[in-house]
């Protein structure tokens, strides 16, 4: 385990999540750490699929990048069918500058935005969105929060 800003971090793309099967939805909302991968394959920046038996909804979105882009580009990230696709609904940042964060509704930086769900089974990632992410690297922070009911 490391620390990110005073949190406790598993390996990357496992969040800390006190979760017990049967023990309920669990409160609060909790981090997904995942590398950067400096590829301009559709979602080929970054994925998570969803392994809780619940829905998550993104609160916030942070693009970290440690090396930026040697050029000018954008990485999208939201709610995607599978692994290996862009997102369908997204938050774009700018990939050769500094950390990017989207403050509302997750993955969009409007506060007029509406959340969106991301169920059991179903992914987020990141991918390239204009320009190439060539050199990239660093890391995409995901803080979800529970909703709705377990499904067993």
């Amino acid at each position: 385990m490391s620390q990110l800003g005073g949190y406790t971090l598993t390996p990357a793309g496992v969040p800390f999540l006190p979760y017990a099967q049967g023990s309920g939805l669990p409160r609060g909302t909790f981090l997904v750490v995942l590398p950067l991968t400096a590829s301009n394959a559709a979602g080929g920046v970054a994925g998570w699929r969803n392994p809780f038996p619940f829905n998550v909804v993104p609160k916030q979105t942070t693009l970290i990048p440690t090396t930026a882009s040697a050029g000018a580009s954008t990485v999208q990230v939201g709610k995607a069918p599978n692994l290996t696709s862009n997102p369908t609904t997204n938050y774009g940042a700018a990939a050769n500058t500094g950390v990017a964060t989207s403050n509302y509704n997750g993955f969009n930086g409007a506060t007029t935005s509406s959340a969106q769900t991301v169920g059991p089974g179903e992914c987020i990632t990141a991918g390239m969105a204009s320009g190439d992410v060539t050199g990239l690297t660093g890391w995409l922070v995901l803080q979800l929060e529970p909703k709705g009911s377990v499904r067993n």
